[in-house]
């Protein structure tokens, strides 16, 4: 995914989180993420901003720095959020996409893939955040078709702790297929909408929102390692 493009998906996400919160909103539950308020969800994502912008211009894979809260007490949250965006934005913008860059992933380690990976988590909280307010619209339909990929490839070292069976990922509104496992395990086919499809993977929805076909009881193993996986 383009650089620029990128910084507009990951700013319009922000967008619409921070014109959700407000002094009346700021304490609602956000039902995605049961111990977090909607205040707790937008702290977190600057978290996230601010965190991605250090490791960026540490440009060392090797260096696992802690993740740690940067906001300081007594701040306008808001004022924060938007001044973590754009540290991030200046950061991704001061290397060349290939720059290495720490990654929780396996690869590519770069500040590129940062970026990217920075839309798909701007775009579930930016579902979360709709969740504590009103009804969510869905995943953006261009965004799931990437990341439903790019999850499987993100966390597949994690993955090979456990046993898993083929199971195979298939989007109903625009055709595409996804799979991982071994089908020696058995296997299932996970169907639904691009949106519906990443939200399960990302842990927001449970496998009965989707249509399922084959052995249902193999995705257990899957389900159960959720927050594990998404962690």
């Amino acid at each position: 995914m383009d650089t620029e493009l990128c910084i507009q998906r990951i700013s319009a996400a922000s967008e619409i989180i921070w014109s959700l919160y407000s002094p009346e909103t700021s304490a609602l539950p956000v039902p995605a993420c049961p111990a977090w308020t909607l205040r707790d969800l937008v702290l977190h994502l600057a978290d996230v901003h601010h965190f991605w912008a250090e490791t960026i211009h540490r440009a060392d894979p090797s260096q696992d720095p802690p993740f740690e809260s940067a906001y300081p007490e007594g701040a306008d949250v808001l004022t924060w959020a938007r001044a973590c965006l754009d540290e991030m934005v200046s950061a991704i913008r001061s290397v060349p996409a290939d720059s290495p860059c720490y990654v929780w992933w396996v690869e590519p380690a770069t500040a590129g893939a940062v970026a990217e990976h920075q839309v798909y988590e701007a775009e579930v909280h930016r579902w979360d955040a709709e969740g504590a307010v009103r009804s969510p619209a869905p995943i953006d339909q261009s965004i799931a078709l990437i990341g439903i990929p790019e999850w499987i490839e993100s966390r597949v070292t994690w993955m090979t702790e456990i046993p898993l069976p083929l199971i195979t990922f298939e989007t109903t509104d625009v055709p595409s297929s996804s799979s991982l496992g071994d089908s020696a395990l058995g296997s299932v086919t996970v169907r639904g909408t691009a949106s519906d499809v990443y939200l399960y993977m990302n842990g927001r929805l449970d496998p009965e929102s989707l249509e399922l076909a084959g052995d249902v009881s193999a995705l257990a193993a899957l389900t159960s390692r959720m927050e594990y996986l998404n962690g």
